[in-house]
């Protein structure tokens, strides 16, 4: 597979993702909005967490609920593949070489191609600014954030104090900044935890425990960890409107699971009034850590203090996690669920089509022919051959008496081989789609005329492909 290919296949990857994820992704919002305050955010953080991990990983959906469908039809009606490339002319080897228009006019426009680079324009752009905006944070933070001396040493012995009941055996600094106007938690390898200069001698040792106890919950659950994986994941679906509101309900979520772990251990009054006093003192601007331990928008703040003495459901939050999980195993399916995974002996249904249109002139297991174990199917020359399923190219070239042949590798043990083809359009190698073309009808090798000998295996076995395939095409009576 070409370079350019790869690249349009990992597009359409994530275009069949996004579109499969937003059915999820929106189930899931409106589930949280309808538990409201009753929700556990810990289970939320963790769902949001893992439908992330999802959708960056680019497999395809199952058969049945193909989105590449969508993609093509977004692709608008100029858009042909390389497969309708008029024989005549000289053919590439790949599946996604430059569409020519047979009548010799202007190329139709590859909008394909066009969304793929306006796909991966943006994604680099969201990831340049996402990283670029850390960077930024990371030098200011390293120039003008003072390590906390001798006159904060109460402070040191408090946040030590916190590490030791919350079990946080890696070594946390503690600095003083303006950059901040709230205390936050930054950095993995080398946690920091960061106090605005503003609050320094007006909070009493109640207060900044809260402040270290919620911070350290941060650095222990590896939230700096789950906000790279959501801003990537925000990255790669940037043109999906639902991903970006993901996004920031996993921030609110990720701050308030961190609330209820917290008030598991203290007191929720006590905890509820150092965000109030928090609140009082927090100063208007200034750069926002990764996460803060108060963001500054009045809403936010009532959110937590709702959150904070509301009655949570945890079953009833688990049981909803679990619905939107078993819809997300439906929508956007792992690949051992996807076409050609059936057990050995079985074939899914729909995942083989016809490779051609065209007359069948003899069947499988038919005497006095070339290939008995092929189904024979005639049609004129240059007519279009397609892939009959999903797979990858394993033979691609001349092959003695079968003339050119195409050997296609399907998921299930599967083989489909197509012979005395004219032209061979696809390279071994490339992973080719259903209905893709991948050639065109000859009478190349050992052949009396133009027709496609089409041969079906399963586990290295021949197998009748009408078995298999429903030919609907007429069929020639000697």
């Amino acid at each position: 597979m070409t370079g350019l290919s790869a690249l349009r296949e990992l597009f359409l990857s994530f275009l069949h993702l996004s579109l499969a994820g937003s059915v999820v992704m929106a189930l899931a919002l409106f589930t949280r909005a309808l538990l409201g305050r009753r929700r556990d955010p810990r289970i939320f953080h963790i769902l949001w967490i893992a439908l992330a991990a999802r959708l960056l990983i680019p497999w395809s959906p199952m058969p049945g609920f193909d989105w590449r469908d969508a993609a093509h039809a977004l692709a608008g009606a100029g858009f042909r593949p390389a497969a309708g490339l008029d024989s005549a002319l000289p053919m590439p080897k790949s599946a996604f070489a430059e569409p020519v228009d047979p009548a010799g006019g202007v190329p139709p426009v590859d909008w394909t191609g066009v969304a793929t680079g306006v796909w991966l324009a943006g994604a680099a752009a969201a990831a340049v600014s996402f990283a670029a905006s850390h960077w930024r944070f990371r030098s200011a933070v390293r120039r003008r954030a003072v390590p906390v001396g001798g006159d904060g040493r109460s402070l040191r012995e408090c946040l030590d104090a916190c590490r030791a009941e919350l079990g946080v055996r890696a070594p946390v600094e503690l600095r003083m900044t303006a950059l901040v106007s709230s205390p936050a938690a930054f950095g993995l390898r080398k946690p920091v935890i960061l106090v605005p200069r503003e609050l320094a001698g007006r909070l009493g040792r109640e207060e900044w425990s809260c402040i270290f106890a919620h911070e350290l919950i941060h650095v222990k659950r590896l939230d700096t960890l789950w906000n790279t994986l959501m801003a990537a994941f925000a990255a790669a679906h940037w043109f999906n409107p639902l991903a970006r509101i993901a996004w920031r309900a996993m921030r609110e979520d990720q701050e308030l699971a961190c609330d209820a772990a917290l008030i598991r251990r203290m007191d929720p009054v006590r905890y509820g009034r150092t965000l109030l006093r928090v609140a009082e003192l927090q100063a208007a601007g200034g750069d926002r850590a990764a996460v803060p331990f108060l963001s500054g928008r009045r809403k936010s703040v009532l959110r937590r203090m709702d959150m904070l003495f509301s009655r949570k459901s945890a079953a009833f939050t688990l049981l909803a996690a679990l619905c939107i999980a078993a819809v997300s195993a439906v929508v956007v399916p792992s690949p051992e669920l996807r076409a050609g995974s059936a057990a050995p002996g079985s074939a899914p249904a729909g995942a083989f089509i016809a490779p051609v249109s065209g007359t069948i002139v003899s069947g499988y297991g038919e005497a006095k022919k070339y290939n008995v174990h092929a189904i024979a199917i005639a049609a004129e020359e240059g007519t279009p051959v397609n892939a009959a399923a999903d797979g990858i190219v394993i033979r691609a070239g001349r092959e003695g008496g079968d003339g050119n042949r195409i050997v296609i590798a399907h998921a299930g043990g599967y083989e489909s081989v197509y012979n005395h083809l004219r032209d061979i359009l696809v390279a071994e190698g490339e992973r080719v789609r259903r209905g893709q073309q991948i050639g065109t009808v000859g009478s190349t090798g050992n052949s009396t005329g133009p027709h496609l000998s089409f041969e079906l295996l399963r586990g290295g076995e021949f197998v009748d492909p009408e078995s298999v395939i429903a030919f609907d095409m007429p069929r020639w009576d000697s």
